[in-house]
């Protein structure tokens, strides 16, 4: 038996079934917009499934196909307006 001072009452600490639902969506909200902007759910604080080793290699990934296509662009833009342009 509990015994609460001051008038307290004891509640428990449930969530109920619809608040559990939503906050599934909003994971599932999170990873979509991660995809759409692809970028890893870890840069956004999401670690539900993170480990070191998979953090290392998404950042690998991300480097790779989502900032280097667009440093490419810029290069380019950037080389074509001064007038060098070199292809490799």
């Amino acid at each position: 038996m509990a015994v609460l001072e001051n008038g307290l009452k004891w509640q428990t600490l449930t969530m109920s079934s619809e608040d559990s639902q939503f906050l599934e969506t909003r994971k599932y909200q999170r990873n979509e917009i991660c995809g759409i902007f692809r970028v890893p759910p870890h840069m956004i604080a999401d670690l539900e499934r993170a480990t070191f080793s998979n953090i290392e290699h998404q950042d690998l990934a991300f480097v790779r196909h989502s900032l280097v296509p667009w440093l490419v662009k810029i290069d380019v833009s950037v080389a074509t307006s001064v007038g060098i342009l070199h292809i490799q």
